[in-house]
C-alpha cells in the first residue's frame, strides 16, 4: 500500500538521477507506476514533496557532518565539517541541489532550512570561533558561500582540468580559516570541543 514515505523515496530517486527540477508529480508518478492524482492521499502537492526532499537533504548532510566535528574545535573542525560538504555533495549532485533551492513553506517555520542539522552544524563550528552574533551570521553565510561556488564548479564539471582539485579544495579551506580570523572580534581564553546542544532535534 502506498505511503507517503513511498512517494518521498520516489521523488529521492527522481532527485538523484535527473535534478531538482524534474521532480514534478507526474515524474513522481511515472516512478511509482501510479496515477498522479494518487500520490494526493499522500502529500498535499510538489511543494510538500520538495520541502520534505529538502529537510531531507539538510538533515542527512548535518548528520554527516556533525559526527566528524563532535569534540574538534576551530579550524580542525571547520576543515573537516568542509570535507564532509564536498564529499555529500559530489556524492549526490542530485540532493544537493536541493538545497540552495527556496520552497514555499506553509507559515509554520518547520521547514526553515536555519533549523536543520546541517545548518546547526555549521554554526557550533563557526561559534567555536569566539564571534560576537552578529559576526557569526555574516561568517556562516562567508563559509557557505565559498564552500557551495567551489563544490559547485567542481559538480558541473568546470574545474575537471584543474591541476590538483585536491590542492585547490586545501587552499581553498585556507581561505576561509583566514575570513573567518577577520570576523573575530575576541578569543576565548579556552576553546571547547563541539558538542552538538539540539541533536534532539534530529528527525528520521
Amino acid at each position: 500500500m502506498l505511503s507517503r514515505d513511498d512517494v518521498v523515496a520516489a521523488a529521492e530517486r527522481v532527485l538523484d538521477t535527473h535534478g531538482w527540477d524534474a521532480v514534478t508529480i507526474t515524474a513522481v508518478a511515472e516512478e511509482l507506476g501510479v496515477r498522479s492524482s494518487n500520490l494526493y492521499n499522500h502529500v498535499a502537492g510538489l511543494d510538500d514533496i520538495r520541502a520534505e526532499l529538502q529537510r531531507r537533504v539538510f538533515d542527512d548532510l548535518g548528520r554527516a557532518m556533525r559526527d566528524v566535528v563532535l569534540g574538534r574545535s576551530r579550524n580542525d573542525a571547520l576543515r573537516g565539517a568542509a570535507r564532509v560538504y564536498r564529499q555529500f555533495a559530489t556524492a549526490h549532485p542530485g540532493r544537493y541541489s536541493a538545497m540552495s533551492r527556496i520552497v514555499p513553506g506553509d507559515g509554520s517555520g518547520d521547514d526553515d532550512p536555519r533549523e536543520h542539522v546541517a545548518i546547526q552544524t555549521i554554526r557550533a563550528v563557526i561559534a567555536g570561533f569566539g564571534l560576537d552574533e552578529a559576526a557569526l551570521g555574516q561568517a556562516e553565510m562567508t563559509l557557505w558561500s565559498m564552500i557551495h561556488g567551489f563544490v559547485s564548479l567542481e559538480i558541473t564539471g568546470v574545474l575537471a582540468h584543474a591541476a590538483d582539485p585536491e590542492e585547490a579544495f586545501e587552499r581553498t579551506l585556507d581561505g576561509l580559516e583566514l575570513l573567518i580570523e577577520m570576523f573575530m572580534t575576541t578569543t576565548p581564553t579556552t576553546t571547547p570541543a563541539i558538542a552538538m546542544a539540539g541533536s534532539h532535534q534530529e528527525q528520521t
